[in-house]
């Protein structure tokens, strides 16, 4: 079979209205997650809270299971990972460090003496960390893909769930699902605006091991999304404020308190993906509607796209399409020229498949700062069908489908009807009898593995429909 190449549209791609930014015709660019900042918890919140933690801490004490020892910096890790069964390669930005500004609106110095952070005109400045989902990080967490775990070891000296976390305008005056621990140092971690009924069965009083799962992201209390906002104290008091950062600004405390503290710029990789379209937003809370694909045939569309986080000026993202026979089909490269930094963004290129495509698994293949990632996706064999002479009346939905498949017929002439699937490779995978007189039939595809299938109706050996139905 000959085969053909794919047909790139370098220039002038209309961007779909992704993430809300007006339309942009420029292509291999970057376009920027804009994010948003939420106080978190009020005044009178965060002073509720404390007075309930400490009242907690006494009761724990004189219950004898908080221990009374010496001080030991216990080093803290990562608070969140990726939950068991996901393969991402990464999931977080950062969007605020701890500002170290006391003064206000708009007076912010992190840690590095840099403006990654926020304040209000309200007195406020923020306290902790803010680590948010991405990319789709409403996806994520409806599909709870990233679980929060114990910097440290500790026990739960409280806890707070059930709040509503669907928050998106950061101006909820509703309470946050949270855990907060006591760890083995003396130190308090407060792991905010968890998704609901997510949280450990522990108890209050229950220990806890450094990894150990907490509970969920979610964007309970004063959020505009998915996040974890991770705040730190010194001591049982709760007076100090402990910014786990250390550097030239942090006027809190002069060591890190991370057991490997990553950069202030921790540029990577989050996702690569292929998409039969541009992912698109519905309103708030809703999940992104992805349009994942990775099995695609001739005249598919086919966008190539890339997620990373903390991307500075001049870097470069290098991509490669990899043939099934392993050689290299094609190269381009995307460099960020339009900004300093970009916390989160996005970019991507758009190809058709062709007549005659090489047929089987081809790599989106990505090299950032020496890091390489990859994508498999695959191109399928077509189906040799004849297009039946008179429109076909059989009707196939729901379509696409994850589980079951409806099929209406129209009156047949004689009784011998077949049904039959045929997979990507053009296999007969599945085939059934149809009486004459049956005007619709049922099929369970649960047990189908996801991607595209051809649905034929066969009247006396000859084919009068074929519908093509994606299965996800």
């Amino acid at each position: 079979m000959r085969k053909g190449p794919f047909i790139f549209l370098l220039l002038q791609i209309v961007y779909f209205n992704l993430y809300g930014q007006s339309p942009n015709m420029e292509a291999r660019t970057f376009y920027p997650f804009e994010i948003e900042h939420a106080q978190c918890l009020s005044h009178n919140q965060r002073t509720d809270i404390k007075t309930y933690l400490r009242q907690n801490i006494t009761d724990l004490k004189k219950a004898g299971k908080i221990p009374i020892q010496n001080r030991s910096i216990v080093p803290l890790e990562w608070p969140l990972r990726l939950a068991e069964g996901f393969t991402d390669i990464d999931y977080h930005g950062i969007s605020a460090f701890v500002d170290h500004n006391s003064s206000f609106p708009s007076a912010i110095e992190d840690y590095n003496c840099g403006a990654r952070s926020f304040d209000s005109s309200s007195g406020f400045n923020h306290s902790g960390t803010d680590i948010f989902l991405w990319p789709f990080g409403w996806s994520m967490m409806e599909e709870g893909r990233v679980d929060v775990v114990s910097a440290a070891d500790g026990i739960v000296i409280g806890k707070l769930d059930g709040n509503y976390d669907g928050n998106c305008t950061g101006q909820d005056t509703t309470s946050w699902n949270a855990i907060y621990i006591r760890h083995d140092d003396g130190s308090v971690a407060w792991y905010g605006h968890l998704k609901t009924n997510s949280l450990t069965t522990a108890p209050i009083g229950g220990v806890i091991q450094q990894g150990e799962y907490l509970g969920k992201v979610g964007s309970s209390g004063a959020s505009n999304g998915p996040h974890l906002h991770f705040e730190v104290y010194e001591e049982e008091d709760l007076i100090n404020l402990v910014d786990p950062f250390e550097g030239d600004c942090n006027s809190l405390n002069t060591t890190s308190s991370w057991a490997d503290q990553r950069p202030y710029y921790d540029s990577g990789i989050n996702r690569i993906s292929t998409h039969s379209a541009l992912p698109a937003v519905p309103s708030c809370p809703l999940p992104e509607i992805k349009n994942e694909e990775n099995n695609f045939c001739e005249g598919d569309d086919i966008f190539f796209m890339v997620f990373v986080r903390d991307l500075l000026l001049d870097q470069t993202i290098y991509h490669q399409l990899i043939k099934p026979d392993g050689s290299v089909f094609n190269t381009w490269e995307t460099t960020l020229q339009s900004a300093e930094h970009l916390s989160a963004s996005y970019t991507f290129e758009y190809a058709v498949i062709p007549n005659d495509p090489a047929i089987g698994p081809w790599e989106y293949r990505v090299d950032f700062l020496g890091v390489t990632a990859f994508h498999t996706f695959n191109v399928c064999m077509p189906v040799d069908i004849d297009e039946p002479e008179v429109p076909s009346k059989v009707k196939v939905f729901p379509n696409p489908t994850s589980d079951f498949l409806t099929i209406e017929f129209p009156q047949f002439n004689t009784n011998n009807i077949q049904l039959q699937i045929h997979n990507v490779d053009g296999k007969n995978i599945f085939e059934q009898k149809i009486e004459s007189t049956q005007a619709e039939l049922q099929l369970d595809l649960s047990h189908f593995s996801d991607g595209i299938y051809m649905v034929s109706i066969l009247e006396n050996n000859q084919r009068i429909s074929t519908n093509r139905i994606l299965k996800f």
